[in-house]
């Protein structure tokens, strides 16, 4: 970014400035739906952003996905909104008509053009719950079936399918980009933080297409 300023957010600090001769706003949600909610909600408010584009990694449902994929989310559900009780499906959110959030179809074309350094591109289902996901596969075999085969998932995080109510009711464009770091029925076991400069690096590869930029090497 070029011409960066930064100012205090609700839930840390939003960077504003030029990338690719483009305008931006970059903010770190925090983790969790409510933290996500939250910046989103406020650089809506403040900003009025076209699109919004949220970036970072996730654990996989399936063995076919490997760590370095990048799965971009068609859709993304809740999956621990759980009003079954009342007669709304898992991830339902009672009384309206949010269910599955889809993603920008433009957005969506665009970022399937871009060759990740990391791995395969992939179309996916996103899951959100405010819940670590790893080694499930024998300490919570139920969460397991639900996530895949009720739900058809391909990878579940903490945050996505928040910033997706959020946009998707101030009607703004999104698009969700994930890059896997782990499978959820393992330990993780990567490196953390070397393993997020690689994703952060690869991620640019996207934003750039995005934002109608050059790809970077």
């Amino acid at each position: 970014m070029k011409d960066v300023t930064e100012h205090s957010g609700a839930v840390g600090s939003v960077a504003r400035g030029t990338l690719y001769g483009r305008p931006v706003v970059v903010a770190r949600s925090g983790v969790g739906k409510v933290m996500a909610a939250m910046c989103a909600q406020e650089i809506i408010s403040t900003y009025q952003p076209e699109r919004i584009i949220l970036i970072g990694i996730a654990g996989a449902l399936h063995e076919q996905l490997s760590i370095g994929d990048t799965v971009l989310g068609a859709d993304v559900l809740q999956y621990d909104m759980n009003a079954t009780a009342l007669g709304f499906a898992v991830g339902e959110v009672p009384y309206t008509p949010y269910r599955f959030l889809h993603s920008d179809p433009a957005m969506l074309a665009t970022a399937s053009t871009v060759d990740s350094s990391l791995g395969a591109v992939l179309h996916g289902r996103i899951l959100s719950g405010d819940r670590f996901v790893s080694n499930i596969g024998e300490s919570d075999p139920a969460l397991l079936c639900l996530l895949q085969e009720d739900l058809s998932g391909d990878v579940v995080e903490m945050e996505g399918a928040a910033l997706a109510f959020v946009a998707t009711v101030n009607c703004i464009p999104f698009l969700i980009i994930r890059t896997i770091s782990d499978h959820v029925t393992a330990k993780p076991s990567i490196r953390l933080k070397q393993f997020l400069r690689q994703t952060s690096q690869n991620n640019l590869r996207f934003v750039a297409a995005l934002l109608d930029a050059p790809v970077p090497a």
